[in-house]
């Protein structure tokens, strides 16, 4: 059951970051909600193609390794470079590090029924107590991503044997196309007047 107060922060605002896509829209943009929003486009686009670059050049095992050790190093970089915090999340998660916080599992659960009733998760972003703005974006799983997610028995040998050897608990396999894999996730640090603090 999704806690009462992300349901609402959820439902109020589902498409608070339309105006951002909208060319004529005459919504002000929010700053903090561009430079998140930025941040994980970078994130995402970083992870992407240095990992395709990896499996190009030396294998989707080695793949495996890259995005085990370097992976949180470049949520890393990208968080220090636009001062925010940004990472990735499931629920079915490969890393326990990437364990979903609550207001993330919330956001997971809204996506699913979004995916289930055959719609694209949508942008999220959400304020609490004018402290911290959360913004999240669903990700559905692709083809190339079923070399290492896909069903168990889908998975080669030398991959899965690289799986476990760097995730003992992983729960991120058995995934079909099209799936809800998890999120993408920005949290910026907010002024009592909700501006940047110094």
């Amino acid at each position: 059951m999704m806690p009462a107060r992300w349901t609402s922060a959820l439902l109020i605002r589902m498409f608070a970051v339309a105006a951002i896509a909208d060319p004529v829209a005459t919504t002000p943009v929010d700053p903090n909600l561009q430079r998140a929003q930025t941040a994980m486009a970078e994130l995402g686009q970083t992870l992407r193609t240095a990992l395709q670059e990896k499996i190009a050049n030396d294998g989707v095992v080695a793949a495996v390794t890259f995005c085990a050790d370097e992976a949180p190093r470049i949520a890393a970089e990208v968080s220090e470079k636009h001062g925010v915090t940004v990472g990735r999340t499931s629920v079915r998660h490969r890393s326990a590090a990437n364990t979903p916080s609550d207001w993330q599992r919330a956001t997971l659960d809204a996506f699913a029924t979004r995916v289930a009733n055959g719609e694209d998760p949508a942008v999220v972003a959400s304020t609490e107590s004018n402290a911290v703005l959360r913004v999240a974006k669903g990700i559905k799983v692709e083809a190339p991503c079923l070399m290492c997610h896909g069903p168990k028995d889908s998975i080669a040998p030398d991959v899965a044997q690289a799986i476990t050897a760097k995730y003992p608990a992983d729960l991120a396999t058995g995934f079909r196309l099209g799936d809800l894999r998890g999120l993408i996730w920005a949290e910026v640090s907010l002024g009592a007047t909700g501006v940047d603090r110094p």
